[in-house]
């Protein structure tokens, strides 16, 4: 059971830590770039290839943060009774939050650009901008679940 534990705490921390890096790659790097860049052609690959890799690694650090809770805690689903319950509860509501967040805000936003790259370029500089202020609400989601989440391991 230790060992189970373990493999599903790993592949929780592993992908929760390329979702919080892919946001921040996409917000201080990628996002400021594309606004500048007249090539089109690469912003619609770039945001097609982040969009899937973060929902590829948000769904999968979902996933493996369900197994490895439900795994740990023997199937109790609510242990508000200790500090680490506490901490926890906060963590797993923003974090599917921001998962919520970046499929209903952030996903449909980024295909909406790769079809303006296409048929409307003029709309892009709008779409950029508001994906930069998505991605930065996204962002601080997830860095209070990465808060919550690593303070609950000091209980």
């Amino acid at each position: 059971m230790g060992l189970l534990v373990a493999i599903l705490a790993w592949l929780h921390v592993f992908f929760a830590t390329g979702w919080i890096g892919g946001a921040l790659l996409s917000t201080i790097a990628l996002e400021p770039s594309i606004r500048k860049t007249e090539n089109h052609a690469v912003a619609q690959t770039l945001m097609a290839n982040v969009g899937k890799f973060m929902g590829v690694f948000s769904t999968l650090t979902i996933a493996f943060g369900v197994l490895f809770f439900w795994v740990f805690t023997g199937g109790r689903l609510f242990l508000i009774d200790s500090g680490w319950g506490v901490m926890m509860l906060p963590g797993i509501t923003l974090g599917v939050v921001a998962y919520v967040f970046g499929f209903v805000a952030l996903l449909p936003l980024a295909k909406r650009l790769a079809t303006a790259t296409q048929k409307s370029p003029k709309d892009v500089p709008a779409l950029m901008s508001k994906i930069r202020t998505l991605s930065l609400v996204d962002l601080v989601l997830l860095a209070l679940v990465f808060t919550f989440m690593v303070g609950s391991a000091f209980y």
